[in-house]
């Protein structure tokens, strides 16, 4: 019975330590995901994990700017760059509006994040792009002619999109290029005015 007892203990104080090990490797994120300005609900996809309002993801991940963390809503979904979330070497979407001028043609807005340094390396353009062939858009390009240092972030809009299905809203710098977070929409299941924003505060 001792020896049961001890083993069980073993067992126990091993399951804790990996538990431990987990925790240190993963960061948790508080996530706020909101559409029109209420929170709206999303889910994770493997191997990041939802836990109550909170983005659980490994160390792992973290270190990849290639492999985004997708938050999936009804509607689209947001990849997450998690990697250069704090950094902002990347030119990121946090946020985007779309409001129906006529039929399936729209104003859209972008709110960017990027670490602006002057001409030398700033965010100098913003898209909708079709997400392969699931969507068109025409007219979808901005071009940013100058830095934005001092208003991080900014927002900016582009009128006459014409656009239908799934659509990326991405964002580009002059010198990483494209890689920050992006934000997909299926516009055809969306009711305008469409207003979409995601925060993440690390814990």
């Amino acid at each position: 019975m001792e020896i049961l007892f001890l083993l069980l203990t073993l067992v126990g104080c091993a399951s804790l330590q990996a538990s431990q090990v987990t925790d240190t490797d993963a960061m948790r994120y508080d996530v706020s995901l909101t559409i029109n300005g209420e929170a709206t609900d999303w889910q994770t996809l493997a191997p990041a994990q939802r836990d109550g309002d909170m983005l659980v993801v490994d160390a792992a991940q973290l270190a990849d700017v290639d492999t985004p963390v997708t938050l999936s809503f009804a509607g689209g979904q947001v990849d997450l760059r998690l990697a250069d979330v704090s950094e902002w070497q990347y030119s990121h979407v946090l946020g985007t509006r779309w409001l129906e001028t006529s039929p399936s043609t729209y104003t859209v807005h972008a709110t960017v994040r990027h670490f602006d340094q002057g001409w030398d390396n700033y965010a100098n353009i913003f898209q909708v792009v079709p997400v392969g062939d699931a969507g068109s858009v025409d007219n979808g390009v901005r071009e940013l002619l100058h830095p934005h240092d001092n208003e991080q972030p900014f927002t900016r809009s582009q009128a006459n999109v014409s656009a239908s299905g799934q659509v990326r809203v991405e964002s580009a710098d002059n010198v990483e290029g494209w890689g920050g977070s992006t934000i997909v929409l299926d516009v055809d299941a969306l009711e305008f005015p469409f207003d979409l924003a995601w925060q993440l505060t690390p814990q």
